[in-house]
Order: structure tokens, then sequence, then C-alpha cells
């Protein structure tokens, strides 16, 4: 599927949390609800597996639709001629954030969460155990914007833009710009 098609629905659902991502995507009408929802739960199921964390805790911080390599094939035309097609495909990856003011405790089953939060609870540590502790979460909030600025929403394409004004203004210094820019082929 091209990258165009499904950029349409990961705008729509960037920013939310997952649980209202993945209610949206169930009523959604088009072809790249699909793919888009199958990696949303395959992201759904490492957190969990791997940093044990619950869905209810998580939001979409970033999701990327980029182009893939297309597959090239070919087309019977008129007079024995032949047509090429490239049929597209994309790449789909989201990151998935935590909710602000969560904490979790990496790498520990249910049951040492449990023993370690009431031995926390209790003030009660030993030296000679050795325990997991609770590690927080750096604040994955989005960044707030300066007066007068916009705010950033994806930061992979952060920049870009001053950097195309910086190229316009060098190209402009560099002789003969004007006549690169109006040359026009005479019929």
């Amino acid at each position: 599927m091209s990258e165009r098609k499904v950029r349409l629905l990961a705008d729509m659902i960037r920013g939310l949390d997952t649980q209202s991502a993945l209610h949206q995507l169930r009523y959604m009408t088009r072809a790249a609800r699909v793919p888009i929802e199958k990696t949303l739960h395959s992201a759904l199921a490492n957190a969990e597996h791997t940093y044990h964390i619950k869905k209810e805790h998580t939001f979409i911080k970033a999701i990327t639709v980029d182009i893939g390599p297309g597959l090239k094939r070919w087309r019977p035309r008129a007079f024995g001629r032949a047509a090429p097609i490239v049929k597209h495909l994309c790449h789909i990856s989201i990151v998935l954030g935590t909710k602000p003011g969560f904490t979790q405790t990496q790498g520990v089953s249910d049951r040492e969460k449990t023993e370690i939060i009431e031995t926390q609870a209790a003030g009660v540590v030993s030296h000679g155990e050795a325990i997991s502790a609770k590690v927080p979460l750096a604040d994955d909030s989005r960044p707030a914007a300066a007066n007068g600025e916009k705010e950033i929403f994806d930061t992979a394409r952060e920049g870009r833009h001053e950097y195309a004004q910086k190229m316009n203004r060098e190209q402009k210094k560099q002789k003969g710009f004007l006549k690169k820019v109006f040359h026009r082929k005479s019929g």
C-alpha cells in the first residue's frame, strides 16, 4: 500500500492513548486500517512483554510512515509494448510512550512487584536481598512551544524548514541564480 494512503490514518491517531486509537481504528473504512492496527497491537505486545507496561498506561508518542521498496511489474499494452507498474510499499513504525506520572518496575514479575511495593511501603529493605527498585521513566510530554512559535509534534522533521530557508539564501547569493530560475525553452 502506498505511504500516502497510510499517512491519512496515521495522522488521525498520533498523540492519542492506545485504547482510544484502537477504538477509532476499529470503525475506519479505509484499507490502511488493517496494517496500522496490526502494528499497534504488535507495539503493545512488545511493551507488555519486554517492559511490563500495561496498555492502559501508554499513548502513541510517534507514528511514522516511510516509503518502502516498490515491486516492479510489467503490463502489456498496445502494439506489443510493455508498460511498467510499480506496486508501492511502506514501512510503519510506532513509538509508544507512558503517560506522565507513571512509574514502572522493569523486568520484574507481577508477584515480585507486589512484594517490592509492600516492602517499600513498609520502609523495610535489607541490604542482603537482591530486589529490583522502581525505575521512573523520563517525562514523555510534548515539548512546549515558546512565545509566538508553533508547537512541534514530529521531532524527526524538526529543523528542516530552517535548513531549506538557509539553502535558498545561499543559492540567491550565487551568480546567475535568477537566470536559472527564469530560463524557459521557447517553442
